[in-house]
């Protein structure tokens, strides 16, 4: 199931946004699913953006680390930097910047050619 916001800037998307996370792991808890494998991601059009959804949740009560920015560094450094919930291996939310997830993509597939027609 998803929701997309879309309205004017400074009407407060971000935090309705993040209402709904809460929203969506509080009803998950309720139904007795297993919250630390719930994830969410937020994919953000700009840098600006990205800072503005980590800044949004560092205020909304998110601990720095149940949150996860994704920058596609898989150094054992990196993979051991973030403290995500608990034993857990997912994050509670994953951020990523759309040009890295598209980057990401064509990495992924490059090695498929088209046949010709």
């Amino acid at each position: 199931r998803v929701v997309v916001l879309g309205d004017d800037m400074g009407l407060g998307k971000t935090f309705s946004a993040i209402g709904a996370i809460v929203v969506r792991e509080f009803l998950a808890a309720r139904r007795g699913e297993d919250l630390a494998a719930l994830s969410t991601v937020v994919v953000a059009p700009t840098e600006a953006v990205l800072s503005q959804w980590r800044d949004s949740l560092q205020q909304s009560g998110f601990g720095e680390g149940e949150v996860l920015v994704y920058t596609g560094d898989f150094s054992p450094r990196a993979l051991r930097a973030p403290a995500l919930r608990g034993r857990s291996p997912y994050p509670r939310l994953v951020l990523l910047h759309k040009w890295k997830l598209q980057a990401d993509q064509r990495a992924v597939f490059s090695h498929l050619k088209a046949d010709p027609p």
